[in-house]
């Protein structure tokens, strides 16, 4: 049970019968529509990827059929010799094992009242990976889900991120901070994105011969973007958790980020040209009421060789309902994800093939991300949050705050290791 347990990310527990009995119509429900298991790759008339999923959690046709029978017939309880172990009821779950090392800031942090959206850096002393080491699995573990926006762990091989960081390990970080030296500083961040998290994600477990590679010498520091809105500030302890390879990978995980674009480049790639636009002006902008809305990016890959598509993370804001994901090459369109986006739901989808035999990004390819929006009340998870902060739908334009918007993918790359 990964979800459904006391203190986990489920709204209620099932680890008995009793409370599976109590919730059997809204099992019924919530499974009938597909909200449950939360899985928002699917294939459709406009998009059939080219492989299988890793770890697809859809529940099959009968699957749902059986438990409507089970709730219609009065939900009747089964044989308690075929339970299923009690380790699978385990507030571990959605952790890694006791053989990870778990690291996490030196003390709690507790948001600023006067900001609604804050970004926080934790700067980690972890001896095991000084030398240089091989990531095989990581996670991100909220302490406070209720403010935990999203949280992005990168490294910084230069160490000039660790300079900032006051007693407690951690400093401001507001966006477009990290990518740059700042005055009276001598040496510019070097940092490499290997994991973002957000709600609703789940370790990530690299198959055997595929690692993410930690330079020597470089600090992990640790992003989080605390987003208070209406809630009552409490103290947040987010930590990391991985595991480290026990052999060197043949293949090594890099992150290519596409979207995010505010305007149109000159090669045709960036923001492209939408319906809503403004007396010609190409712009990011999801005017309020529009029930249905979309914004395009195009990039194309530069990389001087071909290499495997691994996975793919999207990610929106909380009026996003859809991201798809489309590669084009000689006049040909390929779709690689298409996502019922849900913002307590992410996660980044992995194919379910060797390495040699993923999809390839080859040098030219374009790589275009649709992403639509509701920007009504009828969008739930917008509604709520408009609802504790007083507010009523509103113009929506791109930015990192939780009321403004994005449309980006995170591409998961292998290279092979460097012999």
């Amino acid at each position: 049970m990964k979800c459904h347990h006391e203190g986990g990310i489920g709204p209620f527990a099932l680890t008995d019968y009793e409370q599976a009995r109590a919730m059997a119509p809204v099992i019924t429900v919530e499974t009938g529509a597909r909200r449950m298991p939360p899985w928002g790759a699917h294939d459709t008339h406009e998009c059939v990827p080219p492989l299988p999923w890793r770890e697809d959690e859809r529940m099959s046709d009968e699957e749902i059929m059986t438990l409507r029978r089970w709730d219609l017939g009065g939900a009747p309880e089964g044989d308690s010799k075929d339970s299923p172990p009690a380790d699978l009821v385990s507030t571990q779950s959605l952790e890694l094992d006791a053989t990870a090392i778990d690291i996490a800031p030196r003390a709690a942090y507790l948001p600023t009242s006067s900001s609604l959206d804050e970004f926080r850096c934790f700067v980690f002393d972890a001896p095991e990976i000084e030398s240089g080491a091989h990531i095989s699995a990581i996670h991100v573990v909220p302490g406070n889900r209720r403010i935990v926006h999203h949280v992005t762990v990168f490294t910084d091989r230069s160490g000039a991120l660790a300079k900032r960081a006051g007693p407690d390990g951690s400093f401001d970080c507001p966006p477009g901070s990290l990518d740059r030296a700042l005055p009276g500083e001598e040496v510019a961040p070097q940092n490499a994105t290997i994991l973002a998290w957000a709600p609703g994600g789940k370790p990530l477990r690299l198959p055997d011969g595929v690692a993410i590679e930690i330079a020597p010498k470089s600090k992990i520091v640790m992003e989080v973007h605390y987003s208070t809105g209406a809630r009552s500030i409490e103290p947040d302890l987010t930590r990391l958790q991985f595991s480290l390879a026990a052999t060197k990978p043949k293949y090594l995980v890099g992150v290519w980020g596409v979207g995010n674009f505010g305007s149109p480049l000159e090669n045709g790639d960036g923001l492209q040209p939408g319906e809503n636009d403004r007396d010609g002006v190409v712009e990011f902008r999801i005017p309020a009421q529009a029930e249905s809305h979309a914004e395009t990016m195009v990039a194309t890959f530069t990389h001087g060789g071909a290499l495997p598509l691994f996975g793919l993370r999207p990610h929106a804001h909380l009026a996003g309902v859809e991201i798809k994901v489309d590669v084009l090459r000689n006049g040909a369109t390929q779709c690689m994800l298409q996502d019922s986006w849900d913002f307590h739901w992410q996660r980044i989808y992995t194919y379910e093939a060797a390495p040699e035999h993923l999809p390839m990004l080859y040098p030219g390819d374009r790589v275009r991300i649709r992403c639509s929006y509701n920007n009504t009340m009828m969008n739930r998870r917008l509604a709520q949050e408009l609802r504790e902060r007083g507010l009523r739908p509103m113009d929506i334009f791109g930015g990192p705050d939780t009321l403004s918007e994005m449309c980006l993918a995170d591409l998961l790359l292998l290279v092979k290791t460097p012999e």
